[in-house]
């Protein structure tokens, strides 16, 4: 009887990775993980460190000649957001994510800065699964002027996530992510406008347990960032962004497909300065996709020295 229970608990696990590593459209472990998602913790490290570059870039003097490092910020910020994967048998996700980062000038002329990420997530599906998904991010980033209206930079990303799906154990995935950009820029008074063209490269190495199999993804992508920014007042500022993304080229995990997947996202900050080294945002990110529906809204700290 003993033998009997194992062998039925073993083909019910087996069933249900099976599932998850079918050629469905969607499939369990791939929602908030792929890179091919706006959100991926990974994607997301390399937009923030083009934001937080182009924000260094456009706030802080650079006249002067300084040895080593200098003009030091220290930020951080929490997200709370769903995304739910629209494909069929996708799963809907309500995360918390919190970031942590530093970054400074060297030579009065290289940004370098790190940041961490780690993100929570929990949801269903229509078929009433449940996952939950913990996931580590860390980037490295930097960024160097080439002149007064143009600067270049990149940045290198990994993260860690481990997916658990009902009783099927956990699934196991590494993103890598490589995004060298180049930021052009003016200056209008109050008024800032950038565009960043960039090429982020991707690859994802996944392992299933019980069956001892796995998947690999690569996948290019062009990503065009507009991004405004208005000075209402001294302490007070409001800032927009719109971003486009292309998929160039791609080997697709074998529960993906859209090879030709195309996106947009935007958003809006609030930016209030407390004190002269002080600063706090508010701000809302969503995204105009044909897979996925997100909402996202962050509250961030900076404190410059």
């Amino acid at each position: 009887m003993q033998g009997k229970r194992v062998v039925a608990k073993s083909v019910a696990v087996i069933m249900v990775l099976c599932l998850c590593a079918s050629t469905a459209p969607a499939s369990s472990h791939d929602g908030m993980t792929s890179l091919f998602n706006p959100w991926n913790p990974a994607i997301m490290g390399a937009e923030k460190a083009l934001e937080r570059s182009i924000t260094v870039t456009t706030t802080t003097p650079h006249a002067g000649a300084f040895d080593g490092f200098s003009s030091w910020s220290v930020f951080s910020d929490y997200s709370f957001g769903k995304n739910n994967d629209k494909r069929q048998g996708g799963f809907d996700n309500y995360f918390n994510s919190y970031t942590l980062g530093a970054d400074a000038l060297y030579n009065n002329s290289t940004l370098w800065g790190f940041l961490g990420n780690y993100n929570d997530a929990h949801g269903h599906s229509s078929a009433g699964a449940r996952d939950a998904i913990e996931t580590w991010a860390y980037t490295l980033y930097m960024s160097q002027p080439v002149n007064d209206w143009m600067f270049w930079g990149s940045s290198f990303s990994y993260s860690t996530a481990g997916n658990k799906v009902n009783a099927a154990g956990e699934i196991d995935s590494d993103s890598y992510v490589l995004a060298p950009y180049v930021t052009v820029m003016t200056q209008m008074d109050k008024l800032t406008l950038s565009l960043s063209p960039s090429y982020v490269l991707g690859y994802q190495d996944v392992d299933y347990p019980g069956i001892g199999g796995g998947d690999s993804a690569l996948m290019g992508k062009m990503l065009l960032m507009g991004r405004a920014s208005y000075a209402v007042t001294e302490k007070f500022s409001v800032s927009a962004n719109l971003n486009y993304n292309q998929v160039l080229h791609n080997h697709a995990l074998d529960t993906e497909f859209d090879n030709d997947h195309h996106w947009f996202t935007t958003g809006l900050n609030l930016g209030y300065k407390f004190t002269s080294n002080l600063s706090g945002s508010l701000g809302y990110s969503t995204e105009f996709d044909s897979n996925f529906d997100s909402e996202i809204w962050t509250v961030g700290l900076c404190y410059a020295f």
